[in-house]
């Protein structure tokens, strides 16, 4: 069985590497703002799907969380309002390696 909330700390710890920084999450309806990863992680597995929210540089950005799917896919997209190319880049990139991460491990 898939433990949800090492994946999505996991995917936050990248996330920080590249220069996010937590803001937020969400389990569907209710938000925790400035959580750990760990009440983050914690907080968006309560429901099927969440959300955790990142800043960085003065922008937003949000990544959707479903619960249930292959780990490697429990972050599915992701949105912002007028993000620059380099800064998305930035997240694309930690979203790509957590997400090569958890394909190898379920491999």
């Amino acid at each position: 069985m898939t433990d949800y909330n090492k994946v999505l700390r996991s995917f936050i710890k990248l996330q920080k590497e590249a220069g996010w920084h937590l803001v937020s999450a969400t389990d569907g309806e209710d938000r925790i703002n400035n959580p750990s990863a760990a009440e983050a992680a914690e907080w968006a597995t309560q429901a099927e799907e969440g959300t955790l929210s990142f800043t960085r540089d003065g922008h937003r950005i949000t990544a959707y969380t479903t619960i249930g799917n292959e780990a490697s896919a429990t972050i599915y997209d992701f949105g912002h309002d007028h993000i620059p190319t380099k800064i998305i880049k930035d997240f694309d990139g930690a979203w790509t390696a957590w997400m090569d991460k958890w394909d190898a491990l379920e491999a």
